[in-house]
C-alpha cells in the first residue's frame, strides 16, 4: 500500500510505508542493543565485584566475623543484588533484613536461573573441541527452584545406619597386641607362595614314587628312602609354619595368630602330626635295618612289604594338592587358561589314579594266598620292572574302559580288590568324562563364536569393497579386546537382583561412595545427608568398563553423565576449531570428567580413549542427580545450586578468553578454580 499526494501525483519516497517501517525498526533495534549492552555491562561488573569479595573471603583477610558471610552476604549482597532481583522479577523479591545469608544467596541463584535475564552474546569462535561449534551453556530447568527448598523438611528422610562397615573384602584382620603378629604372612605373599609351590612338588613326588616302592627294585627303594629323609625335614617344619600362614575366609584375610592356630588345630594339624610320626617311624626302622640290627623282624619279607604299604598313607597329603593348586591358579591364570589347565589336570589325575591302582595291584600280587597270585598265573616272576609296570597299568586302565586284557585275579584278596576298583571306576570315570566334555564344549563354543564374528566382519568388508587397512585395524582392535580380562559386573550376577532393597543400597554405597567423595564439592557432613548419599549411590550411579583402544566419548556428542575413573588409565584429546591439538592428557585413578553436565546441558569437547589397557569407571547420571537433589531439598540443595551457578559462570568466563590455556575441556577444573562453598552454608 502507498500514499498519494493532493495533486494526484506519486507520493515522495520518504512517505512510503515500507521505508517508514524500516526506519522505525532500525531505531528500535539500536535502542534495544544499547539497552542490552548497558545491562550486560552492569551484570558483568556486579559479577566481578561478587567474585572479588568471595576471593577475599576465602583468603581470610576480612574482619573477625566470617569473612564470606559478613563481607559478601550481610553487607554487599543485599545492596548489590536487590536491584537486579527486583528488576528481573518485580514483585517477587522484598527487602527483608531477617533473611539469612544462605537465603539471600538462594534468591540470587534462583533469579539467575529463571531464564528471564539477558544472556551474553557468543564469541565469534571457541577453540575447544575438534571441529564443532560450541553450544552455549543452558542451566537445567531442575535447578531453577526457589529458596523454599532450603526450608523443606522431607517426611520420608531418615538416617540410614549400619551401612558403613570398616572391614571390606580382602581386608586383613590382625591382632595388634599379639607378639606373633609380625610373623604372620598373607595367603598371596611371596613367602607363602614359595612354600606352597615346594609342598606341591613334594606331594607330586610322593604321588609318583611311593606306589612304585611296591615293586621289587632295591636300588630305587634305597634312593627313594634318601629323598624321603629330605622331604621329612620339610614336612616337619611345615607344621609350625602353618600357624603363621594367613588364610582367606568369607572374603577377608584372616591374619590373627590365635584364630589361625585354632583353625589349623581343627583341620590338618592332627593329620600332619600322624603322617610325620609315621614317616619318623619308617625312617627309624629303615635306619636300624641298614645298621644291621640282628632281628628276625627286620629280615622278614612280609614285614618289609607291609612297611612299604604303610608309606601309602602319606598320600593323604594329596588332599592338600587341590588347595595349593587353586591358590596358584587364581594368582597367575586367566579364565581361558584356567579352563585349559583344568582339562590337563583332569587327564593327569586320571593317570595318577590308574598309576596308584596299578602299583597296588602289583603289590597285592606279591602276597601268596593258598599258593596262588596273578603274578605267578601270568608267569611274570622274573620280568623286568618296566614290563611288570606296563602289565599292571594295562590291567588298571581296562577297569575304567571297555578293553581286553589277559590278566585276571586268582585269589579272594585280588578279586575283592578288583571289585572295589570297578565300583570306583563307575563313578570316577563317568564324572571325569562329564567334566571333560563340559569344559571342551565351553572352549569349542567360545572358539566358534569368535570365528563367527571374524567371518561376519570379513563378509561385511568384502561385500562393500572397503579398504584393507581399515579391516586390519578393526581386526587388531577385536584381537586386543578379546585378550582383555574384565572383572565381573553387577549385571552378570543375577542373584543380586533378588536381594532386599536395603541390601542393594548398602552394596551400592560401599561400591560407589568412595568415588563420589572424590568430586570434592560436598558440604560439611551432617547425619541428615546420609540419606542423600545412599540414594545417590543407589539410583544415580552405574559402573562401566573400557578396554584398550575403545572410545568412551567423541567430540560434540551430548553428555549425560559425569565420569569418575576408578582404576586404570585413559588419554583425553581435545582440538580447537582450527584443528590444533590443545590437550593431550592422561586420565587416571580418581580423575573427574564432564562435571558441568550436572547443572547445564553439556557437550563433549574432546575424545576419551583407553589407550593403555582396561579401565574401570563409574557414571553419575546428570538428570537423576538433579531430580534427587531437588527432591531432597534443604541445605544440600542450596549448596549444590550455588556451586552450579558459580561453576557454570566460571566456565563461561573462561570460554570468552582468548588464551588457549584457559579453554575449558571435559576434564575437571584445577583445584585452585573449584569453588569452596562450605563456608557459605
Amino acid at each position: 500500500m502507498a500514499f498519494c499526494s493532493c495533486d494526484g501525483g506519486p507520493p515522495p519516497e520518504e512517505f512510503v510505508y515500507e521505508v517508514v517501517l524500516t526506519s522505525q525498526l532500525d531505531k528500535l533495534r539500536a535502542t534495544l542493543l544499547q539497552h542490552h549492552r548497558t545491562e550486560m555491562e552492569r551484570l558483568r561488573q556486579q559479577n566481578l565485584k561478587l567474585r572479588t569479595e568471595l576471593g577475599l573471603a576465602r583468603q581470610g583477610i576480612d574482619s573477625e566475623e566470617d569473612p564470606l558471610v559478613t563481607t559478601v552476604a550481610d553487607k554487599d549482597l543485599p545492596a548489590a543484588s536487590a536491584p537486579l532481583l527486583v528488576e528481573v522479577h518485580p514483585g517477587r523479591v522484598e527487602r527483608d533484613d531477617a533473611l539469612k545469608p544462605a537465603e539471600r544467596w538462594a534468591l540470587l541463584a534462583a533469579s539467575l536461573l529463571d531464564g528471564e535475564a539477558v544472556q551474553q552474546e557468543d564469541g565469534p569462535s571457541s577453540p575447544l573441541a575438534a571441529s564443532y561449534a560450541p553450544v552455549p551453556l543452558q542451566m537445567k530447568a531442575t535447578w531453577a527452584a526457589g529458596v523454599h527448598h532450603m526450608r523443606q523438611v522431607r517426611s520420608f528422610r531418615t538416617t540410614l545406619t549400619g551401612f558403613n562397615s570398616s572391614l571390606r573384602m580382602q581386608d586383613a584382620v590382625q591382632e595388634e597386641d599379639s607378639i606373633f603378629q609380625r610373623f604372620v604372612v598373607g595367603p598371596r605373599s611371596k613367602q607363602q607362595m614359595f612354600w606352597s609351590t615346594l609342598g606341591t612338588l613334594w606331594i607330586v613326588w610322593d604321588l609318583i614314587t611311593i606306589p612304585l616302592g611296591l615293586f621289587q627294585v632295591e636300588e630305587f627303594i634305597k634312593a627313594m628312602s634318601n629323598v624321603a629323609r629330605v622331604s621329612f625335614v620339610y614336612w616337619l617344619f611345615d607344621i609350625p609354619v602353618h600357624f603363621f600362614f594367613g588364610v582367606e575366609r568369607k572374603g577377608k584375610l584372616e591374619m590373627r595368630p590365635s584364630v589361625l592356630a585354632r583353625h589349623y588345630l581343627r583341620s590338618w594339624f592332627w593329620v600332619d602330626v600322624l603322617i610325620v610320626g609315621l614317616d619318623a617311624t619308617l625312617i627309624t626302622v629303615e635306619a636300624l635295618r641298614d645298621m644291621g640290627v640282628n632281628s628276625t623282624i627286620f629280615r622278614s619279607a612280609r614285614f618289609l612289604r607291609t612297611l612299604r604299604l604303610l608309606r601309602l598313607l602319606r598320600l593323604v597329603r594329596v588332599a592338600k594338592l587341590q588347595q595349593e593348586l587353586m591358590l596358584l591358579a587364581n594368582s597367575f591364570l586367566s579364565t581361558h587358561a584356567f579352563m585349559v589347565v583344568k582339562i590337563c589336570v583332569g587327564l593327569v589325575m586320571m593317570l595318577m589314579i590308574n598309576h596308584i591302582i596299578a602299583c597296588c595291584w602289583y603289590g597285592i600280587g606279591t602276597f601268596d594266598i593258598d599258593g596262588k597270585n596273578w603274578i605267578a598265573q601270568a608267569d611274570m616272576q622274573t620280568v623286568s620292572f618296566g614290563e611288570a609296570y606296563a602289565a599292571s597299568m594295562h590291567w588298571a586302565l581296562t577297569q575304567f574302559t571297555p578293553a581286553t586284557q589277559d590278566i585276571a585275579p586268582s585269589n579272594a584278596l585280588e578279586r575283592v580288590f578288583a571289585l572295589l576298583v570297578i565300583l570306583m571306576a563307575i563313578g570316577v570315570f563317568s564324572s571325569f568324562i562329564t567334566s571333560i566334555t563340559a569344559t571342551m564344549s565351553s572352549l569349542r563354543k567360545a572358539r566358534d563364536d569368535t570365528n563367527k564374528i571374524h567371518m561376519t566382519l570379513f563378509r561385511f568388508f568384502n561385500q562393500r569393497n572397503l579398504s584393507v587397512g581399515l579391516y586390519g585395524k578393526v581386526e587388531e582392535a577385536l584381537r586386543i579386546d578379546g585378550l582383555a580380562s574384565v572383572r565381573v559386573k553387577e549385571s552378570e550376577v543375577p542373584v543380586l537382583a533378588k536381594m532386599p532393597e536395603r541390601l542393594k543400597m548398602q552394596l551400592h554405597e560401599e561400591m560407589y561412595l568412595p568415588l563420589v567423595q572424590v568430586l570434592g564439592f560436598w558440604p560439611t557432613a551432617e547425619p541428615d545427608h546420609q540419606y542423600f548419599y545412599s540414594n545417590l549411590c543407589h539410583t544415580c550411579i552405574s559402573e562401566d568398563v573400557c578396554t584398550q583402544q575403545q572410545d568412551v566419548f567423541m567430540p560434540g556428542t551430548d553428555c549425560k553423565n559425569v565420569l569418575v575413573i576408578e582404576t586404570g588409565m585413559m588419554h583425553y584429546f581435545a582440538r580447537n576449531q582450527a584443528g590444533i591439538l590443545t590437550r593431550n592428557q592422561e586420565v587416571k585413578n580418581e580423575d573427574v570428567l564432564c562435571l558441568p553436565s550436572l547443572w547445564a546441558d553439556w557437550h563433549h569437547r574432546g575424545r576419551l580413549t583407553a589407550s593403555s589397557g582396561t579401565c574401570y569407571y563409574i557414571k553419575i547420571k546428570a538428570d537423576e542427580f538433579a531430580l534427587l537433589a531437588n527432591k531432597f531439598g534443604g541445605a544440600m540443595w542450596i549448596h549444590l545450586q550455588i556451586f552450579g551457578v558459580l561453576l557454570i559462570s566460571e566456565i563461561e568466563n573462561r570460554d570468552e578468553r582468548s588464551n588457549i590455556k584457559e579453554h575449558v575441556t571435559d576434564i575437571q577444573l584445577s583445584p585452585s578454580v573449584r569453588i569452596q562453598n562450605s563456608r557459605i552454608l
